[in-house]
């Protein structure tokens, strides 16, 4: 992906019969920023040189070295879509919920379900970022849902469910304590 280096690809994931959706690093991103290092944008390829190229430098793959072990649960197809852990470039929202279908039109973040402002990101004079949603555990359900786990100030990590849209995004169980008589 890189003319001049290492392009890093990975999380391949197929997302029809004949396309794959990955994170790779390519010129671009490489220096795009210095402080948090390279940035793994989306990438589709049909397993040919002119059918590889990168679909959006507007949403990025997170990637979190010390948790690669572990990156299976980090995304999951669901049906043609291709659901992952992302933000856009310049970590304006934390990682959220992502789905791509191959397509740029098709590559987006599809809620900031942690609404809470950043205050670091505010200290340095950033308006509009928002905290970290910890996404995790994601997986398909009936080949139409992705479950996954999330973080939010009003429910804390809970579960959810989405169908790649944002209004289809949605808490699926909240736990309550409910206090009857002073017993919890």
């Amino acid at each position: 992906c890189s003319a001049t280096g290492d392009g890093d690809p990975m999380f391949f994931m197929q997302v029809n019969e004949n396309k794959v959706v990955f994170a790779a690093v390519d010129d671009e991103s490489a220096e795009y920023d210095p402080d948090k290092g390279a940035q793994h944008w989306v990438w589709v390829t049909d397993g040919t040189t002119d059918g590889t190229k990168r679909i959006s430098d507007k949403i990025q793959f997170d990637i979190n070295p010390k948790e690669q072990a572990q990156q299976e649960y980090k995304y999951a197809r669901v049906g043609r879509k291709v659901f992952f852990r992302g933000d856009n470039p310049d970590g304006q929202y934390g990682t959220e919920l992502c789905v791509s279908d191959g397509t740029e039109d098709g590559t987006f973040m599809v809620a900031d379900i942690n609404y809470e402002v950043n205050q670091d990101a505010l200290n340095n004079g950033q308006e509009g970022y928002t905290r970290d949603s910890a996404i995790d555990n994601m997986a398909n359900f009936d080949n139409k849902y992705c479950f996954f786990k999330a973080w939010d100030p009003a429910h804390g990590n809970e579960f959810r469910v989405s169908d790649g849209t944002e209004e289809g995004t949605i808490l699926l169980y909240e736990q309550r304590t409910e206090v009857i008589n002073g017993i919890g």
